[in-house]
């Protein structure tokens, strides 16, 4: 998983700066689905400690795609 430890110690450097909330925003047509991928992925990275700089866990918001089409 190279890019939970490029993604994540990234920022990790980012709270030795300022502290922060982490905040997902997941905008999908099947935004279920994709939220549970999500949850899944955020419990491993988080087993593996790369979320041990948080004071809270990360949120998840989900939302539908905001646009309908071109026209």
């Amino acid at each position: 998983m190279p890019w939970a430890v490029a993604l994540f110690g990234e920022l990790r450097r980012m709270s030795e700066v300022r502290r922060f909330k982490l905040v997902f925003l997941l905008e999908a047509p099947d935004h279920r689905k994709a939220r549970q991928e999500l949850v899944e992925v955020l419990e491993l990275v988080t087993a593996r400690g790369f979320l041990d700089f948080l004071d809270s866990p990360p949120t998840i918001r989900t939302t539908g795609p905001r646009h309908v089409g071109w026209f």
